[in-house]
């Protein structure tokens, strides 16, 4: 199982309240994932996350970032492993080809 001392955090990335999300990079291997961390210490948040994981799970599309792995720290918050899109989201490459001459 994997655990939060594999990943290294190179830089927070700007986020919502609900959450912190850092780009990180797997000791390992030296690949380049995103770690959201999440509360999982209240009812509600716990609720909230496990739905949010299961909807993550169930998506299956080369369109969609994937859920790599889902593990706990410290009993009070999750951290969810993602996959690192490195020219950012959709909206980005859209961005970028307006602007071609």
């Amino acid at each position: 199982m994997p655990r939060y001392e594999d990943y290294r955090v190179i830089r927070q990335l700007p986020g919502g309240a609900q959450s912190k999300t850092y780009l990180v990079e797997l000791k390992s291997t030296r690949q380049q994932f995103i770690m959201k961390k999440v509360n999982y210490l209240e009812d509600v948040d716990r609720a909230k996350v496990d739905v949010e994981i299961d909807l993550m799970r169930s998506l299956d599309s080369d369109f969609t970032v994937h859920l790599v792995c889902v593990f706990p720290v410290l009993d009070v918050e999750l951290c969810m492993i993602l996959e690192y899109c490195v020219r950012g989201d959709f909206r980005n490459i859209i961005d970028e080809f307006q602007q071609l001459p």
